[in-house]
């Protein structure tokens, strides 16, 4: 009688990415409202967008990842909020925002 193989371990899925777009009323901040509740978590969608450039200068039309939260969430949303700081810090440095 054969023997039945054992079944594989279940992959962790990966959550389907989401997209949005830029447009005259829509920006980084808006979109992290909409997307996390809060707007200082655009930098987490600016940087899975490297193609950005500034983001001060991103065109209307332009279509972004929306990275799911638990690539960027710390173990508390106040971990977060301070990482999301930090990282706004050093972009403005950079872009002389």
């Amino acid at each position: 009688e054969p023997v039945a193989a054992p079944a594989e371990p279940a992959k962790p899925t990966k959550p389907e990415p989401k997209y949005d777009t830029i447009t005259s009323t829509q920006f980084l901040t808006t979109l992290a409202r909409k997307h996390y509740g809060v707007k200082n978590y655009w930098i987490f969608i600016y940087e899975a967008n490297p193609s950005l450039g500034n983001p001060n200068s991103i065109r209307p039309g332009t279509r972004v990842v929306i990275p799911d939260r638990s690539t960027f969430e710390g173990p508390t949303p106040e971990a977060t909020a301070a990482k999301a700081q930090e990282r706004l810090n050093a972009l403005a440095r950079r872009y002389k925002l």
